[in-house]
């Protein structure tokens, strides 16, 4: 039997809302699809991460198994302690002391319980499911599905987010309890991984295309804010200190290797096993390193020897060997609009777009939702959107797909620069649209805390202004002699479009207001509004609208 409840029961979960970069170098979900996540205060000391990690790993005498109640138990309903599923009927017990407890229709399951000993699965949680037939013949991989199901249910449910569950569930997959340093355990046995990160990291089991996993990496760059901080496996943190240097022990955060496979999935890098262009540019806190050509040179070397080449080197080695990428069967999936219909609202989605316009590529448009994406796409990619298909090759994430289309096609590059005349604009921008999803999103407006996210935001166009203003040159455009529209340009193009239209739909702050304020700014997107790429590929304004309202809700 399975564990599945019927679909025509059940009311639909909602669709998919785009994609997401605060990570879109990291993580790959419009911010505008997970809901605003409470910040807790960070943790300085990694060591004190990598002892914390440690001490879930070592403790052998315990585990999520002792103490269970007895076949048939009823389970006592506590209703401040609990999460139900709308759709699948089961129940998230967040109390550490139900931590390990199975329940089927209210009544305590030995069944499930051994089920998941037997296969080393020690709950992090526990669960109460929802069954019509029992808990008879239950397959371990029907559990693993249910688990997803409900976490990610769990974690799309706005009206559950002031039970941070994300952040629950995070503390307990690295540190094995709700709040570091007070208790409320949930211990793990040593050698025993977690149906949790089981279900969460792998595309088979009730989550496909990652949502739940891409929510608990944006609670982690909550939860250890700045562009230095990342995660590594503690067995791997010797080993990436010698590539990158002990000096930088403090931007690492140590987890355990059952967090770390949720968190790779979300978007982020095992730093261990990465391939090095990604190292290198992806992960900010290695930002510096990646212009010392001695280093990444001699990295790059290592990898390579492994088979980790980067990407930019297996192109050029492609280009080398005169590998021809001609133009036909080019296919971009990206998201759909509403109701399924016609092209979404994706800034990202739209960027590679604007690559493909200006390159003069011909392509095809495939929209998708979260529910028509092809198999392909989701056991290669974890349904990640924008999607590049050309021929044998498929690219996810903006960047890439731009960068390929960039390299390969057409004479005319859009990245000619100097890599620091790069990095000087990048850095000027890159600011700008997380600090405008985080502005849009909050609710309600106008008050004490909407202040400080529209001041964070201001703060982020002041450096751009500021980097307009210093700057001496003969173009309008932010990199180099600003002559030339750039990869960056096009980036922010779209990102631009969408503050343009969301600030006054939704805060209230007109164009005029900005003009007065930034006026550099807004002469840059004007120019930028005005280019032919971009009124090709331009969402319409009230698809833009849909997208922002259904992330406040």
């Amino acid at each position: 039997m399975s564990l599945v409840v019927d679909d025509a029961t059940s009311p639909g979960l909602p669709v998919d809302t785009g994609r997401k970069r605060g990570h879109e170098g990291g993580g790959i979900v419009d911010v505008r699809e997970l809901s605003s996540i409470k910040k807790i205060k960070p943790i300085e000391s990694a060591d004190a991460h990598e002892s914390s990690a440690k001490k879930v790993k070592q403790t052998e005498t315990s585990s999520s198994w002792s103490a269970r109640p007895s076949d048939g138990d009823v389970r006592i309903v506590d209703e401040s302690s609990q999460v139900k599923g709308i759709r699948t009927g089961h129940v998230l017990l967040l109390d550490p002391a139900d931590a390990g407890n199975t329940y089927v229709n209210g009544k305590f399951s030995s069944r499930i319980s051994s089920l998941l000993q037997e296969n080393s699965l020690a709950p992090l949680f526990g669960y109460d499911f929802f069954l019509v037939s029992g808990d008879a013949e239950v397959p371990i991989d029907a559990v693993k599905t249910e688990v997803g199901k409900l976490i990610m249910e769990v974690l799309m449910d706005g009206s559950q987010q002031h039970r941070d569950v994300a952040g629950r569930l995070l503390r307990r997959l690295m540190y094995g309890n709700d709040d570091v340093g007070r208790g409320s355990s949930v211990v793990v046995a040593r050698n025993v991984s977690c149906i949790e990160s089981e279900a969460l990291s792998d595309v088979r089991y009730g989550d496909p295309v990652g949502i739940a996993a891409k929510a608990l990496a944006t609670k982690f760059s909550t939860m250890f804010p700045g562009k230095e901080k990342y995660p590594c496996v503690v067995e791997d943190i010797n080993y990436v200190l010698k590539n990158i240097g002990h000096d930088r022990r403090g931007d690492l955060v140590a987890v355990s290797t059952m967090a770390m496979m949720v968190l790779m999935r979300g978007g982020y890098l095992h730093l261990k096993r990465t391939d090095v262009s990604m190292w290198f540019k992806k992960s900010n806190c290695y930002r510096t390193l990646a212009s010392d050509a001695g280093i990444y040179e001699a990295t790059e070397s290592v990898l390579c020897d492994s088979g980790l080449c980067s990407l930019q080197r297996r192109w050029s080695i492609q280009k080398e060997e005169k590998v021809t990428r001609n133009t036909d069967g080019i296919v971009l999936y990206l998201k759909a609009g509403p109701h399924g219909e016609g092209v979404g609202d994706c800034p990202f989605g739209q960027y590679a777009r604007i690559v493909l316009e200006e390159k003069e590529v011909p392509y095809e448009l495939k929209p998708c939702t979260l529910y028509n994406k092809p198999q392909w796409l989701i056991e290669d990619h974890d349904g990640s959107m924008p999607a590049l298909r050309h021929g044998d090759q498929s690219y996810v994430e903006s960047e890439v797909v731009a960068q390929y289309i960039d390299y390969f096609f057409s004479e005319a590059s859009l990245s000619t620069y100097e890599m620091k005349d790069i990095r000087a604009a990048k850095d000027a921008s890159n600011a700008i649209f997380p600090a405008l999803a985080r502005y849009l999103t909050h609710l309600p407006d106008g008050n004490e805390d909407d202040a400080k996210l529209r001041s964070n935001l201001e703060k982020a166009l002041q450096r751009l202004e500021d980097y307009l203003s210093h700057r001496n040159v003969s173009g309008p455009y932010l990199v180099g002699d600003g002559e030339q529209y750039s990869l960056v340009d096009a980036s922010l193009t779209p990102k631009l479009y969408h503050m343009w239209i969301g600030i006054n739909e939704f805060k209230n702050i007109s164009p005029k207001h900005m003009a007065r304020m930034f006026p550099r700014v807004y002469r840059y997107i004007k120019t930028l509004l005005a280019r032919p790429s971009f009124l090709k590929t331009r969402p319409k304004q009230a698809t833009v609208i849909w997208g922002w309202t259904i992330a406040r809700s």
